[in-house]
């Protein structure tokens, strides 16, 4: 992707995420088979200097063998202690329900009172 664009978007997603004062969490989408990319922990330290909290989908985890699977996706929660990684597969359907579950449960505690206030 040229530079430009990466740029455009960067300030599209900066500007909207800061902007969006009821936003009480991000989901943030990780291909399983490379992990989580400078890209990424810029996109993550971005949302860190927020208060914004997240979770991460490892998507595409129907592309690994279940061993290979399990192992990349150890290896993503290892690196990322205290964040919610949830292995997906919109394909197969693997892992929605809990990254349904991880979405409910980081948007009910980020509705609690006082929650994000300084944003």
């Amino acid at each position: 992707m040229p530079v430009e664009v990466k740029d455009q978007w960067k300030q599209l997603a900066e500007g909207y995420l800061s902007a969006r004062r009821q936003l009480c969490g991000v989901c943030v989408l990780i291909d399983i088979r490379r992990g989580v990319a400078s890209d990424d922990r810029s996109l993550l330290a971005y949302l860190d200097s927020l208060g914004l909290p997240y979770l991460l989908a490892l998507t595409k985890a129907d592309k690994l063998a279940r061993g290979p699977r399990l192992q990349r996706a150890r290896d993503v929660a290892a690196s990322m202690p205290g964040v919610a990684c949830v292995a997906t597969s919109a394909r197969l359907g693997e892992g929605v329900d809990e990254l349904w579950d991880a979405i409910h449960a980081a948007a009910a505690a980020g509705a609690q009172p006082g929650a994000h206030e300084d944003r």
